[in-house]
């Protein structure tokens, strides 16, 4: 049996107390407030890109990805360059370390013994069992975090937004209001989907009041927009969904928390049973940050 080590990406977050870990698997980190990024930060305090950070071999690179000096080192602005492992930055009111790990990782060689090559057989079919069991069958101290509730449609029929007014040229007026509307909460919705989902439904009164108005050609083009911009939103919420539910069978608990948040910008305007259960996720999360910091 032998040994060999694995090099592992990491980026400690540490904020009023609390503390979270993140892991790349392929060694990089893009680092924003954007909900594309890898490790999403508050807006408040983050670009929606503000840094990337590579793994080469055990050495570390971290670029800025802004030119607001925001990015700092010992106190100095920092833009890009290599720097060593457990070098701490500072971003606002984050405190962030960047940090190369290394696992050990066990091989096995062509001479051991039968024995010990049945004795390492034995052992993994019983980690992959005890794993399975507990997949299967859930600890029943697992609490919030092992349940699952259904979460209901982002956009409800009766919800659609209509026109609120009769005559063609108020109509036309409040058409154009909502549309112009609608178009800047669109461009932020990569960022906030919130605001996308709140466009779509000022989308909705938009073709409304321009088939009041008598304008077919315009409803018909905010028609199509809306409807492309309700299927990409329905489809990230989906695979936040899925995301959310796998980090949390595999105690991924810092990426679980990253997806609660976004989900909970999604159902924002909602409320109901999934948007409860997401509260109580978040809760439980924040309190075992808190015991892990508390702890050490």
């Amino acid at each position: 049996m032998t040994h060999s080590s694995n090099a592992i990406l990491t980026l400690d977050v540490e904020r009023a107390g609390k503390r979270s870990t993140f892991e790349a698997a392929d060694g990089a980190m893009l680092v924003g407030s954007g909900s594309h990024c890898d490790v999403r930060l508050p807006s408040e305090e983050a670009a929606v890109e503000q840094m990337l950070i590579e793994q080469r071999g055990e050495r570390v690179f971290v670029r800025s990805l802004t030119s607001d000096g925001a990015l700092r080192v010992d106190k100095a602005a920092f833009d890009e360059g290599e720097l060593a492992s457990g070098t701490r930055l500072t971003l606002g009111e984050l405190q962030l370390r960047v940090s190369v790990r290394t696992q050990q990782k066990r091989t096995t060689k062509s001479g051991d013994s039968p024995t010990q090559t049945l004795i390492t057989r034995a052992v993994l079919m019983l980690g992959i069992a005890v794993g399975g069991y507990h997949v299967l069958f859930p600890p029943a101290d697992g609490g919030v975090l092992q349940s699952a509730v259904a979460a209901p449609p982002l956009f409800a029929a009766a919800d659609r937004r209509s026109c609120n007014v009769a005559d063609a040229r108020d109509a036309a007026y409040q058409a154009q209001r909502w549309a112009l509307e609608a178009s800047l909460k669109r461009e932020r919705a990569p960022f906030h989907p919130k605001d996308g989902v709140a466009s779509v439904g000022l989308y909705e009164g938009a073709e409304a009041c321009f088939t009041t108005a008598g304008r077919g050609d315009q409803a018909e083009r905010v028609h199509d927009t809306v409807a492309a911009l309700r299927t990409s939103l329905e489809d990230e919420f989906q695979v936040r969904q899925v995301r959310l539910e796998r980090f949390l069978q595999r105690e991924k608990h810092d990426y679980a928390q990253r997806e609660v948040q976004v989900l909970q910008t999604f159902v924002a305007h909602q409320d109901g049973e999934y948007v409860q259960w997401l509260g109580a996720v978040q809760r439980e999360l924040n309190a075992r940050f808190a015991s892990a910091v508390g702890s050490r």
